[in-house]
């Protein structure tokens, strides 16, 4: 008796165990995956050396109701490949994706079309991977997010992205739209509802389309 209870105390601490974490039983937050998403992008962006010690300030500051510690501005795209990079190879990548006659492309084409254009691996790969894109990419999301490695930020960012994608610096209202929220869905220090009012705004004027010059306004105005 002696020599079998604990084998079967066993089994029946292992069957207890087994019941208690059921996939029926565990109850995921509601909110924890868009904590998860915007940690993991946060510390790609920021590359902290010790992770582990970043991780606990980020999660201190998140409990704490404070914007999570990051080592870099918002939307950063910056290292030795980024320093290489111009508005030109932007603007030839640009313009040999638009003659693909898509807004979309696989990503393994994306990256040779990008390397024809000068623009360094690493620096397509790190796109690729801050942006959360998959085998098929949105590419003018691709390169208005690359425009971080030279206007660091939100407003300059979109805004050199004017300038990359359209020849006079004017993008229809809902590739702008597009390209606005994908950007803001990065960034880490602009209020929510600014984003909404901007949006708002923009989509409240009557032109199709919306210049450079008139996003920066309704950037002043509404960031």
């Amino acid at each position: 008796w002696r020599q079998t209870f604990p084998c079967q105390r066993g089994r029946k601490s292992a069957n207890m165990a087994a019941s208690l974490y059921c996939a029926e039983q565990i109850a995921i937050p509601p909110e924890f995956p868009d904590i998860l998403k915007r940690f993991t992008k946060d510390a790609i962006r920021a590359q902290p050396k010790d992770l582990i010690s970043w991780a606990a300030d980020y999660f201190e500051n998140l409990a704490k109701g404070n914007r999570p510690v990051s080592n870099e501005a918002s939307i950063p795209l910056q290292n030795s490949a980024a320093k290489a990079l111009t508005l030109d190879h932007l603007k030839q990548l640009s313009t040999k994706l638009a003659e693909q006659g898509s807004d979309k492309v696989a990503a393994d084409k994306l990256v040779i079309l990008a390397e024809a254009s000068g623009i360094a691996s690493g620096l397509v790969q790190d796109t690729l991977k801050l942006g959360d894109f998959g085998s098929e990419v949105t590419w003018a999301h691709f390169v208005a997010l690359a425009c971080a490695g030279l206007q660091p930020g939100l407003v300059a960012t979109t805004r050199a992205a004017f300038s990359v994608l359209s020849s006079n610096d004017a993008l229809a209202l809902a590739t702008f739209t597009g390209i606005f929220q994908f950007l803001a869905g990065l960034d880490a220090d602009t209020p929510r509802e600014k984003i909404d009012s901007l949006l708002a705004a923009a989509a409240a004027r009557s032109e199709a389309t919306l210049t450079g010059a008139d996003f920066q306004a309704l950037a002043d105005s509404h960031l």
